[in-house]
């Protein structure tokens, strides 16, 4: 009993023991605040993917179908959902958002362990151990990719790869390194359960590299081969329930067929080397009044600043033998990993490097190579925390001054620092020129004001850490020399915690359905019964406000369904039939014939971009704005056998103010044939004056103020063409400055008689389909078709009765995997039935006769994969006790 209190309160005192209580605050407390840090990735795609997991394992089931993205999608077979990782386990008893809050912090701080113990391994003392792990995991990449938690939980696995291959070659028993072999193959299955493609063979890379220069000076290089081996079938092995379906399912993605334009994506550009000395360079998350990151990609993808002091250490040390503990064999296996992670990054910045490895397998499957920068960070931060100790004794010490030992220290610091002072005085006195040195757009100048300051004042703390790095090298008299290294330690610990702070805490939304509450909802009420929504969107983004109302990874948090989606694999037909694209587009043709009839679609979310389209200024512009509008025309009602009354509605958004309303009269018609128009509003009806005619144009005055909504009748002769059963009335909106033909994308395909319309927030359009076919199952007529119902892992059981045996269709996307099994409610018997493919669609074969129909889900491999996982954590299990049985021999 007392020894067991002294283990615990020993425990207690141990620096992880503070480490793990500080990330737990980290995230523990906003979340209790209403204010949860989860955002960007996290929030739109991470979060809901592993509450489905979540909810999936809570019903008995393994998470194994998303119903909800791209009318369905395998969701453990994409690897990103993490279904087999153990933190995503918390969604099963926890809220989406404290299960969320819950796996950052662990993640944290397993990332934190790992840096601790192998910086301790290789000789730091706990407090350079505790600086290593805290700058590592609250700066550079880690704490950038944050926003990606399948991402920074392989990162924080690979670590742990790493301390396992040091500790393997280290070890001084058979069986000892037996231990470490087994659990360097732990951490690597974890890394790839963990479900990010680059966290996975980047830190396969580093571990394989770091390695390979060990064994290169290891004895018993026969025995290091077999742990190896027996190491690489335990990952896999364990990992093969992930790994199996997932490689199956991707050579039937949308990656499957990618070009080497897929891999060239988001590689680290050398024009964001300066934020190596000042992170926020092209603005930060728009915290603190500082304009938003304005350059190219993405900030939490070329974010790999460490504070100076700590990059300069760590890179000086790797440089200079006499500055570490380490050995040489260890600095040189780190160096050479990270000027090849580097170089891995710099991707298509390199053409011949990049095109040979765009070609190799596996690797070419990973879209931003950029993320090799986080292999980069780790060598720096273990450089410095292995030379932090001898540095700090070394100074310490009454030994003279040994003249050319921080050489390489006092170069580094002012490289670093005149990079710093040089990019900050041209930001003040030139932005342009700096900008366009560095290939970034230009944003406008009063939004740099702020933006000055906060460059200024890194600098200047950047500036004081390494001038006293460098004091601290040269003064002869010790106490100052140490005064000055704790000033630099000090200064570069204040630079951590400003970059932490605006990174963690910078990207809580301040506005939008996310910004006041930890419960996640939308602006849009979720869609009854079966039915599935699209968004319209080509140009990726320019409806910004998209992210907010259709994003469709948001989707299981209201029980809404989706047609379209983004993942990391998504059904490669399905995408081409239906010309769906990532997150962003959805072809609208598609909507009016397989989408209404099969898919259920019965919302579109967009924008008035999309049905104006703009035409040459009038020759008498008035003084109105552009329209920020909303139109669509109605069928023309035939009167006779000649005149046409024909209605065109527009939905107009504040403050919009549309002066004239105009007729294009069609090349077989005079525009004589124009014989009237007339304006319906809230406040009635009221005829339209004819302005003038201008070519082919009819002009018509509104004699009523411009109102939200207001319908124009016209009164023509002969009839007009249509598309898609809508007549191409070619109306014009001339706001005065502009001229704006109802004639884009959707104008002729999101008609009033098929959808209704309901304005939605920051300028967006939302069309309902008026008789939405709510059913799942599409049969003939003669097929009486009953209890329709889906499971929430993909399962769909129906009832029919037919006199034929028929073919249903399910509006549900079909890919390798899918069963059915029917059973005869009269005779209680049940047979199987061939699940087959329309469209991209699923299909049934079903019998005659009152039938029940049950078709579900199993990913191709899962059997395989997870009975090779069974068996290999047996053996892994059998290992580790074997291990740890040393004998006094063995010792």
């Amino acid at each position: 009993m007392v020894s067991t209190y002294k283990r615990l309160r020993g425990s207690a005192r141990h620096p992880l023991s503070w480490i793990l209580l500080l990330e737990l605050l980290i995230y523990l407390v906003p979340y209790c605040l209403g204010y949860p840090l989860i955002y960007g990735d996290n929030l739109n795609q991470n979060l809901p993917l592993r509450e489905l997991s979540g909810s999936i394992y809570a019903t008995g089931h393994l998470p194994s179908w998303d119903i909800f993205n791209w009318a369905g999608e395998p969701l453990l077979a994409g690897f990103n959902a993490g279904v087999f990782f153990p933190l995503t386990w918390l969604f099963i008893v926890f809220s989406a958002p404290l299960a969320m809050s819950l796996n950052l912090a662990l993640t944290f701080f397993i990332a934190s362990a790992g840096v601790y113990m192998t910086v301790r391994h290789l000789g730091g003392s706990k407090f350079a151990s505790c600086a290593s792990a805290l700058t590592f995991t609250f700066s550079g990449q880690f704490a950038s990719q944050s926003v990606h938690i399948d991402m920074i939980e392989g990162i924080a696995s690979s670590i742990w790869m790493l301390y396992f291959v040091f500790k393997l070659f280290d070890a001084s028993s058979t069986k000892d390194r037996l231990k470490n072999a087994v659990l360097f193959g732990v951490s690597f299955a974890l890394t790839v359960l963990a479900g990010a493609p680059e966290a996975m063979i980047d830190g396969l890379i580093m571990a394989g590299v770091i390695s390979l220069i060990l064994f290169l000076k290891a004895p018993k290089k026969l025995q290091m081969l077999a742990l190896f081996a027996l190491a690489g079938i335990i990952a896999l092995s364990l990992s093969a329930v992930q790994w199996i379906p997932g490689l199956l399912f991707e050579t039937l993605s949308n990656r499957a067929s990618n070009s080497a334009n897929f891999f060239e994506a988001g590689p680290y550009s050398p024009y964001y080397l300066p934020t190596f000395v000042n992170p926020f360079l092209f603005g930060n998350y728009s915290a603190f009044g500082v304009t938003g990151y304005f350059s190219s990609y993405n900030l939490a993808e070329i974010s790999t600043y460490l504070p100076p002091v700590v990059s300069v250490i760590g890179v000086a040390s790797l440089v200079s033998k006499r500055l570490t503990s380490i050995s040489s064999s260890k600095r040189m296996a780190l160096v050479l990993a990270g000027v090849i992670a580097l170089i891995l990054a710099l991707g298509t910045y390199l053409p011949p490097f990049e095109y040979i490895m765009a070609h190799v397998p596996l690797y070419n499957l990973q879209r931003l190579p950029s993320r090799n920068m986080f292999v980069v960070d780790l060598v720096a931060t273990l450089g410095f925390g292995t030379s932090l100790d001898k540095m700090s004794k070394t100074l310490r010490s009454k030994l003279p001054f040994q003249k050319g030992l921080f050489t390489p220290l006092t170069w580094i610091s002012l490289v670093f620092g005149a990079l710093a002072v040089a990019t900050t005085t041209l930001l003040i006195v030139s932005q342009t020129s700096l900008f366009q040195l560095l290939n970034v757009p230009t944003p406008y100048p009063t939004h740099l004001f702020r933006l000055k300051i906060m460059v200024s004042i890194a600098t200047l703390l950047t500036i004081i850490s390494l001038s006293s790095l460098v004091f601290s090298l040269h003064l002869k008299k010790k106490r100052y020399a140490a005064f000055f290294m704790n000033i630099s330690i000090a200064v570069g610990a204040l630079q951590l915690l400003t970059f932490g702070v605006q990174t963690l805490y910078g990207q809580i939304p301040g506005y939008g359905p996310y910004a006041d509450s930890a419960t996640f909802t939308k602006y849009t009420s979720k869609l009854p019964g079966n039915e599935r929504s699209v968004i319209f969107d080509p140009y990726l983004f320019y409806y910004s406000s998209l992210l907010d109302v259709g994003l469709p990874d948001l989707n299981y948090l209201v029980g809404q369904l989706s047609a379209q989606g983004y993942a990391s694999l998504g059904i490669e037909k399905f995408n081409q039939v239906t010309d769906s694209k990532l997150q962003g587009s959805f072809n609208p043709y598609v909507i009016d014939s397989l989408g209404v009839n099969y898919l259920n679609i019965s919302r579109l979310i967009s924008g008035s971009k999309y049905f104006l389209t703009r035409e040459p200024a009038p020759l008498n512009p008035t003084n109105g704005q552009p329209p920020v509008a909303y139109a669509q025309q109605k069928v023309g009602v035939a009167i006779g056998s000649k005149k046409v009354l024909d209605k065109s509605s527009f939905y107009l958004g504040s403050p919009t103010v549309v002066t004239y309303v105009g007729v294009k009269v069609p090349i077989s018609l005079h525009r004589s044939c124009v014989t009237g128009a007339s304006v319906t509003g809230p406040l009635g009806s009221s005829p339209l004056t004819q302005r003038s005619t201008e070519g082919r144009y009819v002009f018509f005055e509104t004699t009523t103020t411009p109102t939200p909504s207001f319908e124009v009748t016209l009164n023509l002769c002969g009839a007009f063409p249509t598309v898609n059963g809508s007549p191409a009335t070619h109306v014009v909106v001339d706001s005065g400055a502009s001229l704006f033909k109802v004639n884009g994308w959707l104008a002729h395909v999101v008609t009033p008689k098929l959808f209704s319309y309901s304005p939605g927030p920051n300028q967006l359009s939302i069309f309902s389909y008026r008789k939405p076919h709510n059913s799942l199952v599409k049969a003939p007529p003669s097929a009486k078709v009953t209890r329709v119902h889906q499971s929430i892992d993909g399962t769909i059981t129906f009832t029919s009765n037919s006199p034929h045996p028929y073919l249903a269709v399910l509006s549900q996307a079909y890919t390798n995997g899918w069963t059915a099994r029917v059973e005869r409610t009269d005779t209680s018997t049940s047979q199987s039935a061939h699940v087959g493919e329309y469209k991209a669609l699923q299909t049934v074969n079903v019998p005659a006769g009152n039938v029940t129909t049950i078709v579900s889900y199993s990913p191709p491999g899962l059997k395989t994969g997870g009975a090779l996982s069974i068996f290999a954590l047996v053996g892994t299990l059998a290992l580790l006790w074997f291990s740890r049985r040393v004998t006094t021999s063995d010792s």
